[in-house]
């Protein structure tokens, strides 16, 4: 992420802190010099969240880019399983698989029998939008986890 409005090591320091106190954000280091932040995150969190703390701190946040990793090894990962109702068949369990895996970032596969969707994010995918490609191929969302 870019941050403008930082011109010492205090304004450093307190986007840093700003950043580390988001709900999911493993670590932050920031780069005065380069005025960027480097984010860690432990679960996906959405860029208006981080920026909106970068705003609080008094600084302003001009981009979001491929910064954002987690384990500090430039990937992202992440499982999660969706309990789904309304599946019936196979065909359904086609539909649900085909839904979630349009999006970017996700890799599902369906448990028709126990339905639900066991879901891997390689990017950060907010729950909302895991849960419209569900309904929108005309099924319900229980719960995702």
């Amino acid at each position: 992420m870019q941050v403008e409005g930082m011109s010492c090591a205090h304004c450093s320091a307190r986007v840093e802190k700003a950043l580390s106190a988001v709900e999911g954000v493993e670590s932050a280091h920031v780069d005065l010099e380069a005025k960027t932040a480097a984010i860690t995150l432990a679960h996906p969190v959405e860029d208006s969240v981080l920026e909106a703390a970068v705003i609080e701190a008094g600084y302003t946040p001009v981009s979001i880019s491929d910064t954002i990793d987690s384990n500090n090894k430039g990937e992202f990962a992440m499982n999660k399983k969706i309990v789904i109702d309304g599946m019936m068949c196979m065909h359904c369990a086609g539909s649900v698989e085909k839904a979630l895996n349009a999006l970017d970032g996700v890799t599902a596969k369906v448990d028709l029998e126990q339905k639900c969707a066991n879901v891997e994010l390689t990017a950060p995918v907010a729950d909302d939008v895991l849960a419209k490609a569900v309904t929108d191929a005309g099924y319900t969302v229980v719960s995702i986890g």
